[in-house]
């Protein structure tokens, strides 16, 4: 009578088991995992009632094995007790999944958003972690460099567009002073840096890093970038035409102060005392040329006077040949 109690029990046990088994599955949803698992203890529960079925109906005629029946009991609790003991780590782990899904979609979310929001700067932006791992970018900066997130996602920002100094060399990470905003935590700013775009092409840019905190910890930092290009082109431009103005500057000779100049000849008393034809005296004061000619009332009195002469000497001649 004992054996038979043991068997049903060790058969109780078993399909109690097999129930555990099957809600597993809604937990994990490892369907076909838990299924087999609780198809084999569902099976072996059959198998027990069979055998404690046969032991009835025989009225004892087909006797137990005690030690085996036992055997079996204690296999069904510690099998029962195991999954029992395991759901509610399985049930943690399920949590800790939807809780991360969660935290991922409301991440995806905070991060549309804050794309959508840049999307209209006129500034590039970029995150990095503290790592200096690109964790966003705008649509501005993805225009600036050639570069879309989905390339950079996951890679380290100086590595792809901040390996140089403007001469072509290379800059090592070590003092790249918008990474080190991760660990001084101070913000940076300046008009003298340098990009990479994807073509491998050098732009500058102004810059200004501003480290994020968290909970009091810095756990990244975002980046806002202007391209200077056009900017340092008209600077350059200026800046030549500064320097020409500056050379011609020094080529002119100007007059300067009162001219002694004699009222009836016209020449000019230089600083040594002597006196110069005007043109002379303002030739070797400046750069001017001097070409002769006349003027209207001039050239007419010129002409007059020539006329005049020739009518003199026309007279003249008709006298002689008289």
């Amino acid at each position: 009578m004992i054996v038979g109690i043991v068997t049903a029990i060790s058969a109780l046990l078993q399909f109690a088991a097999a129930f555990v088994a099957l809600k597993l599955i809604k937990v994990t949803g490892k369907r076909y995992s838990w299924g087999l698992i609780s198809l084999a203890i569902f099976l072996m529960a059959i198998r027990r009632s069979i055998s404690l079925y046969q032991y009835i109906s025989t009225r004892h005629l087909e006797p137990l094995d005690v030690e085996f029946e036992l055997l079996g009991l204690f296999v069904s609790t510690l099998m029962f007790a195991g999954l029992l003991l395991i759901a509610p780590l399985f049930q943690a782990m399920a949590r800790n999944i939807l809780e991360l899904k969660k935290a991922e979609e409301d991440a995806r979310k905070r991060e549309k958003q804050l794309y959508d929001i840049t999307s209209h700067l006129a500034e590039g932006i970029y995150v990095f972690d503290e790592r200096g791992i690109f964790s966003f970018m705008n649509q501005e900066a993805e225009r600036l460099t050639g570069w879309t997130y989905e390339e950079l996602k996951g890679k380290v920002v100086h590595n792809i567009i901040h390996h140089k100094k403007s001469d072509g060399s290379l800059l090592p990470i070590e003092e790249c002073k918008m990474l080190h905003v991760i660990k001084s935590g101070e913000i940076y700013s300046s008009s003298d840096e340098i990009f990479i775009n994807k073509d491998g092409n050098i732009f500058p840019i102004s810059v200004i890093s501003s480290p994020i905190v968290e909970n009091g910890k810095i756990i990244a930092a975002v980046t806002a970038f202007r391209d200077l290009t056009q900017q340092k082109q008209l600077e350059n431009e200026r800046e030549k035409l500064v320097q020409d103005l500056h050379e011609s500057l020094k080529t002119i000779k100007t007059l300067q102060g009162i001219l002694p100049i004699c009222s009836t000849c016209k020449k000019i008393r230089d600083d040594k005392g002597y006196w110069s034809q005007l043109e002379v005296y303002i030739s070797n004061h400046s750069d001017a040329q001097f070409s002769h000619g006349y003027c209207p009332e001039c050239g007419q009195r010129a002409i007059d006077e020539t006329m005049e002469e020739l009518k003199k000497n026309k007279a003249r001649n008709s006298g002689k040949s008289q």
